[in-house]
């Protein structure tokens, strides 16, 4: 559980189960119906398939209301089959202050020792820090992959410098 969290760290616990009985192998040769006896083979993570850098993506600081610098996401088939790809979604409790500035993933087949790319950007709503996943379905074992993305909402710093002796309103 611990391995498929690590990769889909928004899974919700009957998403976790569901995730493991999905790549369980049975171990009895005839099993009842409805059983939960099964051999789960537990693989070094990642194990071939695809993997996102940087991941963890930490995409900076940006002013309220603007974009941060963009940073590209690379996306690599390290198994032995192309990877059938789903469309990227933006998820998460701050989902909407991320924008998808570049998708080359959505929709699309990765051979093997390929690669494509979605380019994020951080607009924030508000300050502080803003967090959500990335998320691209396959048609590989590992379903859907996230790329958690981080980053900091900062309010813009406003100077008012009085000049002359007149009055007004700001």
């Amino acid at each position: 559980a611990a391995l498929y969290l690590e990769q889909h760290p928004t899974a919700t616990p009957p998403q976790v189960k569901q995730a493991l009985l999905d790549r369980a192998q049975p171990v009895i040769t005839q099993l009842p119906a409805n059983t939960t006896n099964r051999l789960l083979t537990v693989l070094d993570a990642p194990q071939g398939g695809l993997v996102f850098t940087p991941s963890p993506a930490d995409l900076g600081t940006a002013l309220v209301g603007m974009t941060s610098s963009p940073v590209q996401l690379t996306a690599n088939n390290n198994g032995a089959a192309a990877a059938g790809l789903g469309v990227v979604a933006l998820e998460g409790t701050h989902a909407a202050d991320f924008v998808v500035q570049a998708d080359g993933c959505s929709s699309r087949s990765v051979v093997p020792a390929g690669s494509c790319a979605v380019t994020i950007a951080l607009r924030p709503s508000a300050a502080g820090v803003r967090t959500a996943s990335l998320a691209l379905p396959t048609d590989g074992p590992m379903g859907v992959v996230r790329v958690a993305l981080t980053g900091v909402g900062q309010q813009p710093n406003v100077v008012v410098t009085r000049v002359g002796t007149g009055t007004g309103t700001i």
